[in-house]
């Protein structure tokens, strides 16, 4: 959904050879063709990049190293299609439990 929307999506990986082309093939049969795979855009080449970087230029990174884990593929696309963050969206889910109505108790537990 996030490419169909339009995102450019970078797979950025430490593996190499054949064990990244196992990893591109299996995202391709999943639906998932990135934009780049270990570069910041398609064409970049090392030895034609002056300013060669190993730093991504990117406004999001999706990685399942992050503090506490990673998200379910439906809250990381609520996060990008709503411009939220990890805080903005736990923050609004407290709020949201803090404000529900206590349950009623049923007539036997009385």
């Amino acid at each position: 959904m996030l490419i169909k929307d339009g995102h450019r999506l970078i797979l950025w990986s430490v593996r190499e050879g054949e064990l990244l082309q196992e990893a591109v093939e299996w995202c391709h049969t999943k639906g998932v063709d990135f934009w780049a795979v270990n570069k910041d855009y398609p064409e970049e080449e090392r030895n034609k990049n002056n300013h060669f970087s190993r730093k991504l230029k990117v406004d999001m990174f999706i990685d399942d190293r992050n503090l506490g884990g990673l998200p379910d593929w439906g809250t990381i696309y609520q996060m990008i299609t709503n411009h939220e963050t990890w805080e903005t969206l736990n923050y609004r889910h407290l709020s949201l439990e803090e404000h529900k109505a206590p349950k009623k108790k049923h007539w036997w537990s009385f």
